[in-house]
């Protein structure tokens, strides 16, 4: 660096941005002066890097603060990190040299994965900002280089990999990849869509990147749709809105003319301009965006609504359903039935023995049920006896066949009704869940929408409902690891989601549990649970101890639980269901800032003001409801499950951790508990202790009013306010009672020397 240092501040005062690879690199290609050699042979690829010696995520996206913080405490800890700007960083571990670009690879794929990193940052030649020279895009920064808790230590990789062992390893060969002009998967879907999309992205604010990022996706998305030189034109025109901040024509022209492949596209319009998002949610492709207009029935294309494959006959399936409700073989066969006639008359049936239940193709039966369904005819089942009229006994003790004999029953949506499987004990098990036939019809659902907007005017929130919805409602079962939390003031229509939803996914798979059901007995007896798709709880909010929020934790994120009913023993099942909730009440499940199972919602709608203002009375309900219901012929909610079903959501397509909603922010304050509030008031306040970013444990001892215990006081210090426990103060504070306190941290990393000047006790 010494040799290049001058140079190198040359090119950064002139603009350039200073990079460096990461991994050491074999040196083909270059002189003896480090240039490289003008022989037009390419030296930066994977079969040059000589060794690695360092694993980097780089944290850029809206929660890189956030997800910094998280890395700093990862078990194997990091040794130093660069802020590269604002809010952005690259975390390194330093590791022990090694040679397995493969290996380096899955490494930062696991990174980028659970630290939310750039996708594109995996293979081992990539390079990264030096500190100590400025970042010029926008406003200059300094690249900065700070120490983190692993420095001095260099980490061994495969100690390393096994911290991340619980992560898998997604291929990103997707993801972060380049894509030339004129790809039509990043397309803009026409022409009027595009120039509203220039139209209306806002300037205000707009860094530099965010010019170079934007320009990218409009350059992409327009390529298939529009005249090279008319897409061109226009864009310069929209460049003159920024006047005086503009860098001109000729400075312009050279950024575009450099776009030549991208990675994003119109979906990246869409996640930069809510304004945009919000209009092409709702209106569609097919729509003209110049004025605003309801959504036209057909504007969506349709996409394929997943079906369960008729099942067949045959090895590992035990289904051959009925027609029109009818035995189809009553009128071929006699009054008395042989052998081979019982095995095709008990077709599609299976005797499950962990619960002594008959499974068929319409579900599954007692003896009496099954009886009765099956029964009409004598059945011969030994060779001497008078044949038995009991279907059950023909069933399951007949000398010549019985039907399958399985070991228990599963309730998965993911697989074939009636499919049998069989698990690592040899154990067999038949899927029990048959899909609801959901009625649905071509139509306008401009009501609901216009509801919809009402009770969450935010575009982003009401793309996450929507999806969140649509979701459930085409791969129903499919677990999404985090339920969605709508808080309002009474009346406000919460009724016509959960029609919506009983509608889209069936009576059958729907339950509404109360909020006195769920804390009296929810941790305990929840067989209600079983075989259920979707559950909508009203009036929901925990008490201080918070008891509820343990309960709701697993039913709400894990994809198997222990389920009980009354006078039952525990069993291990299936957990496909999916929550929304509902209350009036802002804290009504606590959340901290980096909570990932709840979505909340605040509506605007908090009184009857709010309600009244909206035009939200009594004929407004009742004319939504009447079209929901439609004199009974459900035609709203028809309308609205096509709207669902055909909404363009892939399987799989939510995130992980429920996204961040614009109450996210005062959701985290509302849910604060009374030690975390009670320490919010003191550092609002500068009390001492609490000054500078410190939290003072022994002082929050002090101030609260109950005899909180120390485990409490800590969880409520790093898990409610996400502080970082820094140690403890080394000699007695004579201003704090003689305390050698433990102290935390907000914020940035801080060393304990600098307490006592930060409370203000030197000078």
């Amino acid at each position: 660096m010494s040799a290049i240092w001058n140079e190198a501040c040359n090119f950064n005062a002139n603009g350039y941005g200073i990079f460096a690879t990461v991994n050491e690199m074999d040196g083909f290609g270059y002189g003896v002066d480090g240039r490289p050699l003008e022989n037009g042979v390419k030296t930066d690829t994977l079969e040059h890097v000589a060794s690695i010696r360092a694993q980097v995520v780089d944290l850029d996206n809206l929660n890189a603060p956030q997800n910094s913080q998280r890395a700093l405490q990862h078990p194997m800890p990091p040794q130093f990190y660069v802020q590269t700007s604002p809010n952005k960083f690259h975390v390194y571990w330093t590791v022990t040299t090694y040679r397995d670009n493969e290996w380096f690879k899955t490494v930062q794929r696991k990174l980028r994965q659970f630290y939310e990193g750039d996708p594109a940052v995996i293979d081992a030649t990539r390079v990264l900002r030096v500190p100590g020279f400025y970042h010029r895009k926008g406003a200059p920064h300094l690249v900065t280089c700070y120490q983190a808790p692993g420095y001095g230590h260099r980490c061994d990789p495969g100690q390393l990999a096994a911290t991340l062992a619980h992560i898998t390893a997604i291929d990103d060969s997707t993801t972060g990849t380049r894509h030339k002009l004129g790809d039509p998967t990043l397309a803009a879907p026409s022409a009027d869509w595009l120039w509203h999309a220039l139209d209306t992205m806002p300037i205000d604010g707009m860094s530099h990147p965010e010019f170079i990022a934007f320009t990218a996706a409009y350059k992409q998305a327009g390529w298939n749709v529009a005249e090279p030189d008319m897409l061109r034109e226009r864009w310069l025109a929209w460049c003159e809105r920024f006047g005086n901040d503009s860098k001109g024509r000729d400075y312009n022209l050279k950024h575009w003319d450099s776009i030549t492949d991208t990675e994003i596209g119109w979906k990246g319009l869409l996640r930069q301009n809510p304004s945009l998002n919000g209009a092409y949610l709702f209106h569609g492709a097919q729509a003209v965006p110049v004025r605003p207009l309801p959504p036209q029935p057909g504007s969506v294309p349709p996409q394929p609504v997943p079906v369960v494959p008729s099942p067949q006959s045959g090895s590992g399936n035990a289904v051959s359903p009925w027609e029109a409700g009818a035995h189809p073989l009553n009128s071929q066969y006699g009054a008395i039935l042989t052998a081979d006639e019982c095995k095709s008359w008990f077709a599609g049936c299976a005797f499950i023995s962990s619960t002594g239940y008959m499974f068929t193709p319409f579900g599954t039966m007692n003896q009496t049920a099954f009886n009765a369904k099956y029964g009409g005819k004598r059945f011969v089942i030994n060779p001497t006896g008078a044949p038995s009229d009991e279907p059950w006994k023909a069933a399951t003790r007949s000398v010549f066949w019985t039907v399958p004999k399985i070991d228990y029953p599963r309730f998965n949506p993911n697989e074939n009704f009636g499919m049998i499987t069989e698990d690592e004990l040899g154990r067999m098990a038949i899927n029990i869940y048959r899909p609801a036939k959901i009625a649905t019809m071509k139509g306008d659902p401009s009501p609901f929408l216009k509801h919809l907007s009402l009770v969450l005017p935010d575009a982003n929130d009401q793309r996450i409902l929507v999806e969140y919805l649509a979701h459930n409602a085409k791969y129903p079962g499919h677990k999404i690891p985090w339920a969605l939390l709508i808080q309002s003031a009474e009346g406000v229509g919460k009724g016509v989601f959960k029609l919506i939803m009983q509608h889209v996914i069936g009576h059958s798979y729907t339950y509404f549990p109360n909020a006195k059901l769920l804390n009296d007995s929810g941790a305990k007896f929840n067989g209600w649970m079983d075989q259920k798709l979707f559950f909508v709880a009203d009036e929901i909010r925990t008490d201080e101890k918070r008891d509820m929020v343990e309960v709701l934790k697993p039913i709400v994120s894990e994809r198997e639980i222990e389920l009980q009913g009354k006078g039952k023993d525990q069993v291990q099942a299936d957990n496909p269901g999916n929550w929304l909730f509902f209350s009036n009440h802002k804290d009504a499940i606590p959340i901290n800032d980096n909570s990932r199972r709840f979505a909340v919602f605040y509506s605007a709608i908090q009184s009857v003001s709010d309600i009244e203002a909206r035009g939200m009375n009594d004929d407004y309900f009742r004319a939504l409801f009447g079209w929901l219901d439609a004199d009974g012929a459900r035609a709203g909610l028809k309308i609205v499950a096509d709207y669902l079903m055909n909404y363009r959501i892939e399987r799989g397509g939510l995130p992980m951790r429920a996204p961040r909603t614009s109450s996210h922010a005062e959701a985290v304050t509302a849910g604060l508990g009374p030690i975390a509030s009670a320490i919010m008031d003191a550092i609002e306040a500068e009390a001492p202790g609490f000054r500078g970013g410190w939290i003072n444990r022994d002082m929050v001892r002090d101030m609260l009013k109950r005899d909180y215990s120390t485990q409490a006081i800590t969880k409520a210090i790093t898990d409610d306010l996400g502080g970082k426990l820094i140690g403890r103060h080394s000699t007695p504070i004579i201003q704090e009672r003689g305390y050698t306190p433990r102290l935390f941290r907000l914020g940035e990393w801080r060393s304990l020397q600098h307490y006592m000047a930060d409370q203000g006790y030197h000078g």
